[in-house]
């Protein structure tokens, strides 16, 4: 049996996305920006569902930093001009919110 397990921090890029499907499951969409070595940055797609997507819609926004565990996934589709697409991303099983970084007050 194959392992297929990822642990991440990051930082949003953008405010999360937040959708319901038609069953009424909360899916939240969001990029990651993860810092690594060299300063090379790496941006991944996550989505969360459930209570963990609204909570992260909710309270977080561009710049906070998250962490995340989860697991690979990918899709492929094809597009009305029949172009084919391949995304890979990670799918969240738990996302926790990591302090703010506290801002010098304006004086």
């Amino acid at each position: 049996m194959d392992i297929n397990s990822v642990n991440v921090t990051g930082r949003l890029t953008a405010d999360p996305q937040l959708r319901y499907t038609n069953d009424h499951t909360a899916a939240a969409s969001f990029r990651l920006a993860i810092g690594g070595r060299n300063d090379r940055t790496d941006f991944v797609g996550v989505t969360a569902w459930g209570k963990p997507a609204e909570a992260v819609a909710e309270h977080k926004s561009k710049g906070d930093q998250i962490a995340v565990t989860g697991r690979i996934t990918s899709s492929d589709w094809t597009d009305d001009r029949g172009q084919r697409h391949y995304r890979t991303g990670i799918t969240a099983e738990l996302v926790v919110f990591l302090a703010r970084v506290k801002q010098p007050a304006a004086s």
